[in-house]
């Protein structure tokens, strides 16, 4: 099974235009699931996997299920985990 999903920026056309992912959680047999961990999923995917990095965040996703039957909605913020990476110059004074 897969749950399709958008974010407001590509829903235009609704779940005809949607992503897909698969449904690990169990939501088209009815199980009590944790809708945010399946929203997490679908932004993860969204950013690496659909440009959605090029995007402004946060965002409204929907998602679906397979016969288009609207699932639930949620915000979405993104959460930035800053990295650095250093170089010396030659201006340190310490060159070989």
């Amino acid at each position: 099974m897969k749950i399709l999903y958008a974010s407001e920026i590509t829903a235009a056309d609704g779940p005809e235009d949607a992503f897909e992912i698969e449904d690990r959680w169990g939501i088209e047999r009815g199980l009590d699931i944790d809708k945010e961990a399946i929203a997490r999923d679908a932004a993860e995917d969204y950013f690496y996997n659909h440009d959605g990095w090029d995007d402004s965040w946060p965002q409204v996703f929907t998602f679906w299920s397979e016969d288009h039957v609207e699932l639930f909605q949620a915000d979405i913020e993104l959460d930035y985990i800053p990295s650095f990476s250093a170089s010396l110059t030659s201006r340190d004074g310490g060159g070989e």
